[in-house]
């Protein structure tokens, strides 16, 4: 999902969907670490203090791309589980995401 925002010019938006298909609420969902490339930016989602079970929400974050190809790397972290997250890159637009199935959360560690 690709679109401009005004005030994040330079920044495509990321559509991320979550769905909670555990039994129990999964708490403080969050961007965590960050591995991104030379000159590409994130504007992360408001963290998201409490997805119920069988809930189900959608988010926007924003990502500028870097100077390079190189995919954008990122953590969402829960307070149990984190899960990595790569969003590949090509000719400087977000192209694809690439991401960990999240009914994973549902898991304990």
């Amino acid at each position: 999902y690709q679109r401009r925002v005004h005030g994040y010019p330079e920044h495509e938006t990321v559509r991320l969907w979550f769905h909670n298909q555990s039994s129990q609420s999964i708490s403080q969902l969050q961007i965590g670490k960050e591995d991104l490339p030379d000159g590409a930016s994130l504007i992360p989602f408001q963290p998201i203090s409490s997805l119920e079970a069988n809930e189900q929400r959608q988010i926007l974050m924003y990502i500028k791309s870097g100077k390079t190809n190189a995919p954008v790397k990122f953590e969402i972290w829960t307070t149990r589980d984190q899960f990595p997250v790569s969003l590949s890159t090509g000719s400087g637009n977000v192209d694809d995401v690439m991401m960990r199935n999240l009914t994973d959360l549902s898991l304990s560690k």
